[in-house]
């Protein structure tokens, strides 16, 4: 996020203040009240019928220098917890870096991958990749092109790829190979999000009532992902919301799967995830 858009997390500081500033008034004011006019000589008449006064407490005076004491502080504390969760609002957008590149690119290419559309048995690779298994990254680098982006990063010496198998498993090989070792085999670029485990996602222990998705999520449902993105991670997850409608794709507690969609603004969900 960028300097200029981060806010100013001060910003309140000056209005706690001086609401503290004012309960201290308040108090030392319900004290001079107290002292001044707290109590009362009322007059009463004694065995011997003759009339004598007694102090007692001025129940009315008490009352109000007592109420306005409590209510000055009471809302100090409230206008103190407000600005405490600004600032850690505040502090968690300080903590995101929203304004990443590939957040700005199309979410068709951050969730794609190359799914293999012919696999013949006669390749050398038959025996490690199979036909509608998805390969994630090549050589560490994401891959969406077999041409391109597989046959040539191909080094000499071991060569890293992973890939998704149609059972969900998600498996990393070291292989050595030529550039014709991918003869025969085809592919094309296709959504990663339909190959993944309905499992994978986020767990939810707790949703802050502060939260945009309050309502829509809650305890013990799964977070898939947001505007197909995978909810790999709680920062994933926030950086995939944009400002308006997004789509959220979840669990719910009864394993049914749901989207739904809700306007939002960048920024932190606000949700506690199982670790």
């Amino acid at each position: 996020m960028s300097a200029q858009n981060i806010p100013d997390r001060t910003r309140w500081n000056g209005w706690v203040a001086l609401a503290w500033i004012l309960a201290l008034l308040a108090i030392v004011g319900g004290i001079a009240v107290i002292a001044t006019a707290g109590f009362i000589e009322v007059p009463r008449l004694n065995s011997v019928g003759q009339t004598e006064t007694s102090t007692e407490p001025n129940v009315f005076i008490w009352a109000i220098a007592i109420g306005q004491a409590v209510s000055a502080t009471m809302l100090a504390a409230i206008f103190s917890m407000i600005n405490s969760i600004y600032q850690n609002t505040c502090d968690q957008l300080v903590g995101m870096d929203l304004s990443k590149p590939d957040a700005e690119q199309p979410n068709t290419l951050k969730n794609s991958a190359l799914r293999l559309t012919s696999v013949p048995a006669t390749s050398s690779l038959s025996k490690t990749l199979s036909t509608g298994d998805m390969i994630i990254t090549f050589n560490g680098q994401p891959v969406t092109s077999l041409e391109n982006d597989v046959v040539d990063r191909i080094v000499t010496g071991e060569n890293s790829i992973t890939f998704l198998t149609l059972e969900g498993e998600e498996k990393t090989d070291t292989l050595f190979l030529n550039r014709t070792s991918f003869h025969g085999i085809q592919g094309e670029a296709d959504q990663l999000r339909s190959y993944k485990n309905t499992d994978d996602g986020l767990k939810i222990v707790s949703i802050h009532s502060a939260s945009q998705l309050e309502g829509m999520l809650h305890p013990n449902y799964v977070l898939l992902s947001i505007n197909d993105q995978l909810a790999l991670s709680e920062m994933d997850a926030a950086k995939a919301v944009v400002n308006g409608e997004n789509k959220i794709e979840f669990i719910n507690s009864k394993g049914a799967h749901r989207v739904n969609f809700r306007n939002m603004k960048p920024g932190p969900l606000h949700i506690q995830f199982e670790k």
